[in-house]
């Protein structure tokens, strides 16, 4: 018995000496941490040590706006989601949260991120897209991200600094880019370009994060703070379309000359209103919202179908006035693929037919990186004789600089807008950086839309998001007798799931060719009048007299 006492007392010393060499150590490391003035999350996170954005990957962990993950690691090569994105700028900058003004179908209420997606919503920073989507799990670009930025903090820096990728910077954006990186906010890559179209890094949020505030520190020492939103805008609430007029537009973050521009947009855009106040239109574009004004723009339904049927390269005087006055209000556009089997590539006997039937042309001007002169050259003899004009080329992306050049060149060549067919090469999720610098770089060309299949849930794996994000329409390929069904079968899952999507605006694609019927012809161009749109028609070599007439000028 003695022996089992001595044993119970010798583990009862032994278990008081751990306990008082443990709590020793944890002060003496604790003191080392003091006296190194180490970050504490250098010691929570494990992969941050050596990396380019440690220290201020640091300063963000513990200033609390960002955290790591619980297999303590912060994963700093990540991308960011919106969600993560509009999460982080909230609690850096103290954005509170309001009363909710914002719902969207995809957010719910118990989302972790709904409180903040809202918020953003509500301080106008970053809000949701026309089919009343947020997008939460979307990646965030850099120039997305820095456009949040701008919008948040409304920095302005005088000087002008320009990157060498330049011209992939969407205009949008460009403002926001350029004054984010005149105050050293942002920078580029090492080779001195920025990628826009690039998704942003949790490294990079932070730092371009860390930078927007000591930034606003400095500045609210020495100068006034910058400045803020208006509070009290009495706001008309509208839902409309709007295409604007004006060559190059600004748009604003609240209604009135005074406020600093946020993003420019050119003839022929399209826009969602939601809002009107002092004959300034509240618009989103690209995820953000800001103000344009009226001056120089019209709703859609008084601009011949959504911005068709005019030469919105502003050079219409050009033109045979009789003529482009007749042929303003043109609905009908008829692609061409082959001109030479189009009236035997007889130029003069297409402008007849076009005036007849009161219908206009697309020209297919290039095939991948393959240009074709010839078609292109057809161009300016329409546009001479006031049809409506616009190009159309098959779109690959394997050669994307040539691509890019061709379609500036169509605009060149004088068409009014240029449609992008994009299809099977880029239904792989490696193409999504590809449609991301290709549609941000022709956007800055001209009137830019896309076509594909009629049905996208068949092709889930096609960046739909990325060409509807520049595109004006998109064009399902809705050729129900090749699918296989009927015209209005066709129309309506076409338009339901390019909505789906995320598609601001929807113009249809039909057939004239393979011997369909006329009265389905007829049928889906009804349909599509409904849509308030402007309709295209594949193709003219393949069309008999009879499918033309179907949906010429006798039709209305």
């Amino acid at each position: 018995m003695k022996n089992n006492i001595f044993k119970d007392n010798y583990y009862y010393l032994c278990k008081k000496l751990v306990i008082c060499f443990s709590v020793l150590s944890i002060m003496l490391t604790m003191m080392t941490l003091s006296n190194n003035n180490s970050s504490a999350a250098s010691i929570l996170l494990n992969d941050i040590q050596n990396h380019w954005a440690e220290k201020d990957i640091e300063k963000a962990v513990d200033s609390g706006y960002v955290k790591g993950y619980t297999d303590s690691t912060f994963k700093p090569d990540m991308p960011v989601t919106r969600a993560e994105c509009v999460s982080m700028l909230n609690s850096a900058f103290g954005v509170t949260t309001k009363e909710s003004t914002a719902h969207f179908t995809d957010v719910s209420t118990k989302d972790w991120f709904a409180a903040n997606v809202w918020t953003a919503a509500n301080a106008s920073y970053m809000s949701g897209y026309p089919d009343n989507t947020f997008r939460p799990y979307n990646f965030i670009t850099r120039e997305q991200c820095a456009m949040a930025i701008f919008n948040l903090t409304k920095i302005n820096a005088n000087s002008k600094k320009v990157f060498q990728d330049d011209g992939q910077i969407a205009n949008w954006s460009r403002n926001a880019v350029t004054a984010l990186a005149s105050a050293g906010i942002i920078s580029g890559y090492n080779d001195g370009k920025f990628y826009p179209a690039k998704n942003v890094t949790r490294a990079q949020a932070v730092v371009m994060i860390n930078n927007a505030k000591s930034y606003l520190s400095k500045m609210s020492e020495n100068t006034s703070p910058p400045q803020k939103d208006s509070e009290n805008i009495e706001i008309t609430p509208v839902r409309s379309s709007i295409v604007v007029t004006g060559s190059i537009v600004n748009i604003r973050a609240n209604p009135g000359t005074s406020y600093s521009v946020i993003g420019q947009v050119k003839s022929g855009d399209i826009l969602e209103a939601n809002g009107l106040s002092n004959n300034w239109y509240r618009v989103l574009f690209n995820g953000s919202t800001g103000w344009i004004t009226a001056q120089y723009v019209k709703e859609t339904s008084e601009t011949s179908r959504g911005g068709y049927g005019r030469d919105n390269q502003n050079n219409s005087s050009q033109t045979d006035n009789n003529n482009e006055q007749n042929m303003q209000n043109v609905t009908n556009y008829v692609l061409i693929w082959k001109l030479s089997q189009s009236e035997s590539g007889n130029i003069d006997a297409l402008i007849e037919k076009a005036k007849t039937l009161r219908i206009g042309y697309v020209i297919k001007t290039h095939d991948g990186s393959a240009w074709w002169q010839e078609q292109a050259d057809a161009i300016k003899k329409f546009k001479a004789a006031g049809i409506p004009c616009g190009a159309w080329g098959y779109c690959y992306g394997n050669h994307l600089q040539d691509e890019i050049n061709n379609v500036q060149k169509s605009f060149e060549a004088g068409a009014s807008f240029y449609i992008a067919d994009v299809e099977k090469e880029y239904e792989n999720v490696n193409m999504r950086d590809k449609a991301q610098q290709f549609m941000s770089a022709i956007s800055q060309l001209g009137p830019v839309d896309y076509t594909s299949y009629a049905y996208p849930t068949y092709h889930s794996a096609l960046p739909f998001d990325i060409f509807n994000q520049y595109a004006r329409y998109a064009m399902p390929q809705s050729y129900w007798k090749l699918i296989g069904d009927s015209p209005q079968e066709c129309y309506d899952r076409s338009v339901k799931e390019y909505k789906a999507t995320g598609a601001k605006n929807i113009a249809l694609m039909g057939m004239i060719c393979d011997n369909v019927a006329v009265s389905e012809i007829k049928e889906f161009q009804k349909l599509c009048l409904n849509n308030n749109s402007p309709i295209f028609w594949w193709d003219y070599q393949e069309a008999s007299p009879e499918m033309l007439n179907a949906i010429g000028i006798d039709s209305f």
